[in-house]
């Protein structure tokens, strides 16, 4: 049930990304019920959220296969981490949270 950005053409970043069908519905349910400005800022915001994951994952030196998104939400898909890098991952998202509304607020 996933569509995988894989062909040979691509570069290696669209390779590690499969997308739910769910997903889709998600954000074209989106489109319809939020006004644009709404949807980007909301979209961008979900968006750093995860690169400060993904982020911290690659700064904890975790080996990363792949990121899966959902409708819950993005999956980074990892080798197991230990204790202190899952936890500095976990709190990396909202960290980036955090910053941008004392960039936008402040």
């Amino acid at each position: 049930m996933t569509q995988q950005l894989l062909s040979a053409g691509r570069s290696s970043v669209f390779q590690l990304i499969s997308i739910d069908y769910g997903f889709y519905f998600y954000v074209v349910s989106l489109v319809f019920l939020l006004p644009l400005p709404w949807l980007l800022s909301s979209l961008t915001a979900a968006v750093l959220h995860e690169l400060g994951h993904l982020a911290a994952a690659k700064c904890m030196k975790l080996e990363i296969h792949g990121i899966r998104l959902e409708v819950g939400g993005a999956r980074i898909i990892c080798a197991p981490p230990n204790n202190t890098q899952s936890l500095i991952t976990a709190i990396a998202g909202p960290i980036v949270g955090f910053l941008l509304c004392f960039l936008f607020f402040s």
